[in-house]
């Protein structure tokens, strides 16, 4: 059948090419006519032929909509697998820093505890006790910011 210049053509899911099919029937048609529907021109003047435009630029719409659907579902499906293996990469990384600042404290409970285990200042050395000092210092400076990174 023609219709403006476009071919359209109905098929039975025998196979069988026929206007007037039953219901299960398949019918493609082509860019232009899909085209000339949304246009406004219609095929209402087509008696044997029971589409209308309206239902034509529906079903085109409801295509274009599936299409659209389909690339946001995968679209966000890519933004899960991301998230996901960012979420591995924070979990590593927190797991790591914990183990550093677990580490960082008991060296520097141990610091403390040499840093105490003199009974007096006189049996440490000046350079000793700065050094000592020094350690302590750095390693809760260390502490610190290792606190500050810490994913919440």
């Amino acid at each position: 059948m023609q219709l403006y210049g476009a071919s359209v053509e109905r098929t039975t899911e025998a196979g069988v090419g026929s206007v007037g099919a039953d219901m299960d029937s398949e019918i493609r048609i082509s860019q232009d006519v899909v085209e000339q529907a949304e246009a406004g021109r219609g095929w209402t003047s087509i008696t044997d032929l029971t589409i209308t435009d309206r239902e034509c630029r529906r079903s085109y719409c409801l295509r274009e909509a599936i299409v659209t659907t389909k690339a946001r579902v995968e679209g966000l499906r890519c933004e899960a697998a991301r998230l996901e293996e960012e979420m591995r990469r924070l979990t590593s990384a927190s797991t790591r820093l914990t183990g550093r600042i677990n580490q960082t404290n008991t060296t520097i409970i141990r610091k403390k505890a040499a840093l105490h285990s003199f009974t007096t200042l006189k049996d440490l050395t000046v350079k000793e006790y700065l050094s000592l000092e020094a350690d302590l210092t750095c390693l809760k400076k260390e502490l610190e910011n290792l606190e500050a990174k810490r994913p919440v």
